[in-house]
């Protein structure tokens, strides 16, 4: 029996034996001994909790299982031999349990002394205690001249680069961030293009006394005229109120963005290229096709194959 109580416990956290004890492993931590200048790997130990939980079938099912003999007759097994325990501890004072400790009595319960080694889990298996002693101090270099020293140069130039780059950085963050809630995506695009870094360079430079102030002209009439383009063609659109079936060409997608789609569409040929606003849904449909279905799905069919960006668009009744 105390076989079967040993290789239980090798593998679970509590056995309980009926009319005698339970034994529950502990799990130790490694630790370093100062007194003996050894490290102690984990470890598993074992105690014993007086209070056994009837419910607690373990060992009835390992007998069972080893021996193939009736649950009733199993019982009767472990009975026997937690009273063949408690009558050699009242005449010995002790009894071992099979090679994991000593069980003896302490007043009305019991209490287990594990053996030296421990009961090992399968994870712990090859760990073993080393000495670990301290450096004594004749060996110890203390003389910092023999230290050897790492010296790191950095040039003044690279200094001076790097804080007129975060000047630089600065002043244009203190200039132009504040007004960008109120300008349109390719005004940012044009603000922060190159032409206006070499201005706020050049203003850096001129105020430090090194060359005098170059503004170049900001030539923003190519964009103010696409720009207007784009709305008067946004606002022809609107217009339209197309109804009946539709091909979906792209959905869930910003104002801005369908404007520009509905262009790129209108000089691919696809002249009924519309956008469409239905709450904060916007699509940008090919539309014209009434309720003849048939036209909208040849038109699906007519165009998908011939850009990769066509290849999920799909029809639609509005």
């Amino acid at each position: 029996m105390s076989r079967h109580i040993e290789y239980l416990l090798a593998t679970h956290d509590i056995v309980s034996v009926p009319g005698l004890c339970t034994f529950v492993t502990d799990n130790k931590s490694a630790c370093y001994v100062y007194s003996e200048q050894t490290f102690l790997p984990p470890y598993r130990s074992v105690y014993v909790n007086n209070t056994v939980t009837p419910e607690d079938s373990l060992l009835e099912d390992c007998i069972i299982r080893m021996h193939h003999v009736r649950r009733s007759t199993a019982a009767q097994w472990i009975e026997d031999y937690a009273a063949d325990i408690r009558s050699t501890i009242i005449e010995q004072g002790s009894v071992e349990i099979g090679s994991i400790g000593e069980l003896s009595q302490s007043g009305s319960g019991f209490t287990f002394n594990v053996c030296d080694a421990g009961i090992n889990s399968p994870g712990l298996y090859g760990l073993d205690s080393f000495l670990f002693a301290k450096l004594p101090e004749s060996e110890r270099n203390n003389n910092d001249s023999d230290t050897p020293r790492i010296t790191i140069s950095i040039k003044r130039s690279t200094v001076q680069r790097a804080l007129s780059a975060a000047a630089i950085l600065l002043i244009a963050f203190i200039l132009f961030v504040p007004q960008l809630q109120n300008i349109s995506t390719q005004e940012t695009a044009h603000l922060f293009s190159w032409n206006n870094i070499e201005s706020v360079v050049a203003m850096v430079r001129a105020q430090h006394g090194k060359q005098p102030v170059i503004a170049k002209p900001h030539d923003s009439a190519a964009s103010q005229k696409q720009d207007n383009v784009i709305q008067t063609q946004a606002k022809q659109d609107e217009k339209l109120t197309p109804s009946g079936y539709c091909v979906v060409m792209a959905s869930a997608i910003s104002n801005e963005m369908a404007d520009a789609y509905v262009l790129k569409l209108k000089g691919l040929g696809l002249d009924n290229a519309v956008k469409v606003v239905n709450g904060k849904m916007i699509r940008v449909v090919l539309a014209g096709y009434g309720d003849d279905s048939a036209k909208a799905y040849a038109k699906v069919n007519e165009i998908r194959d011939k850009d990769p960006l066509f290849a999920q668009i799909w029809v639609m009744a509005l």
